[in-house]
């Protein structure tokens, strides 16, 4: 996740808008490493960091719990057909 953290941190700054005369601030992905590097040091790749994390834990913890929940429901029922297909032969 931290990789993720910084890679997705380096691709939004060169996807800023430029729009109302501004000028483009990065022009290659190595620029805007060095000058985040320079001026913001390590947490500069992870700014924002904490509340991408406390927004994504719910939905990850809730497809967690129905994934398992799932596979169970699914192990139950292979392992009833199995006790069927064994009580006739």
């Amino acid at each position: 996740m931290s990789l993720c953290a910084a890679h997705v941190r380096r691709r939004s700054r060169l996807q800023q808008r430029f729009d109302l005369g501004r000028t483009r601030a990065y022009r290659s992905t190595w620029e805007v490493v060095r000058l985040t590097w320079q001026g913001e040091g390590l947490r500069g790749f992870y700014k924002g960091l904490g509340p991408a994390l406390v927004r994504v834990m719910p939905q990850s913890a809730i497809t967690l719990v129905a994934y398992e929940n799932v596979l169970q429901l699914l192990k139950a029922q292979q392992q009833q057909q199995e006790e069927r297909q064994g009580a006739r032969t």
